[in-house]
């Protein structure tokens, strides 16, 4: 297993703090004006929703997901994604698949892949199923912490995605 540990960052990773208390189209603006990471998420948000949307089946699965879980996304983080979608220069719903990616690709049914075997419908080349994971915590003071990786087979240490962002609350 200890040729799978990446090796630790040559550079710093960039740190960012996203203040939750700003309007929810503007809290990620910090972290998505970094010149590479715009860059990449101006590539990799379209691919994704390209990807989910690549074929008639794959791309009715992918409707009938979204459209069954867009009216349970709060207003907040709807807001959200639309300010994302606005500082990347790419369409809310690519955004919104983007990040429903997890989702998707758990969720999408299997198909025959042609010659005799069954892949899940969607399914991402090369993606283990183990790109993400999330925590949550809270300090007795109230502060609430939540980390996510979205590792993407992301191996390179100086990828622009491998950022670290606090988000926090002002205290009322």
């Amino acid at each position: 297993a200890a040729a799978d540990t990446p090796a630790p960052p040559s550079r710093p990773i960039p740190r960012y703090t996203v203040d939750l208390d700003a309007a929810p189209e503007d809290r990620w603006e910090p972290v998505l004006t970094n010149p590479k990471l715009n860059a990449a998420l101006q590539y990799s948000v379209p691919a994704l929703y390209a990807h989910f949307t690549s074929t008639p089946a794959l791309k009715n699965a992918t409707d009938a997901i979204v459209a069954a879980m867009a009216p349970n996304v709060p207003d907040m983080y709807v807001r959200e994604m639309q300010g994302m979608a606005r500082i990347l220069n790419v369409t809310y719903e690519a955004t919104l698949v983007a990040q429903l990616y997890a989702e998707l690709k758990q969720s999408l049914p299997d198909t025959d892949t042609g010659d005799g075997a069954r892949r899940r419908l969607g399914a991402v080349p090369h993606a283990t199923g183990k790109e993400c994971t999330s925590i949550v915590a809270q300090r007795a003071n109230g502060t609430v912490y939540h980390a996510r990786n979205q590792d993407y087979h992301v191996r390179r240490d100086d990828h622009p995605a491998r950022l670290l962002a606090r988000q926090h609350h002002r205290l009322h």
